[in-house]
């Protein structure tokens, strides 16, 4: 039985699928530096593919780059994709990983690896994980400026503009003492 957190060999996870669901494959090209595929012989024997898997060893959580895309795969993600599209049940899943649905283990399924596509999500989400690991619920001071920074980036040529306006705006306003009728005129 595997355990949740377990990095798992090619083997085990193979031996794994094959309990979720006897008809999944794992087809992986030797020097091939990309996932191997998931997929399913359906009743017309044609093949389905599900998703990416992990070669030589599978962590249990999925990991993305800042773009979002898929570097490990991690068994637990491809666990919730087999159940989502009803390739597997919860009850052949909970006797493969006996504590796969456990409260803490479902919540590190939403903050390990984050959100593919955002790479500012991501951030937050490693943050939040951080934060709460030390059962502190704050990010700090240097963890908001760099997410901040992320975000200005991000920022079109009439943000920028207009973000250089607004601290302009706030610079006279305080030159000018700071009170309801100090307002600065455009």
């Amino acid at each position: 039985m595997i355990s949740n957190g377990q990095e798992l060999t090619t083997a085990v996870f193979v031996r794994a699928l094959k309990k979720l669901n006897g008809k999944l494959r794992v087809c992986a090209f030797e020097n091939e530096s990309r996932l191997a595929g998931l997929y399913l012989i359906n009743k017309q024997d044609e093949w389905e593919d599900i998703c990416g898997v992990d070669k030589k060893y599978v962590p249990a959580y999925a990991a993305f780059d800042s773009g979002g895309h898929v570097v490990k795969s991690g068994w637990r993600r491809v666990f919730w994709i087999l159940l989502s599209h009803g390739y597997t049940s919860r009850e052949r899943v909970r006797r493969v990983c006996g504590g796969f649905f456990d409260g803490r283990a479902c919540r590190a399924d939403r903050f390990v690896g984050g959100n593919p596509g955002d790479p500012i999500q991501n951030k937050l989400m490693k943050y939040g994980l951080e934060s709460l690991e030390k059962n502190d619920n704050a990010l700090t001071t240097d963890q908001i400026l760099d997410v901040a920074e992320m975000i200005r980036a991000r920022d079109t040529q009439s943000q920028r503009e207009e973000r250089d306006h607004d601290k302009w705006f706030l610079e006279k306003w305080k030159h000018n003492g700071g009170g309801v009728n100090d307002r600065p005129n455009y």
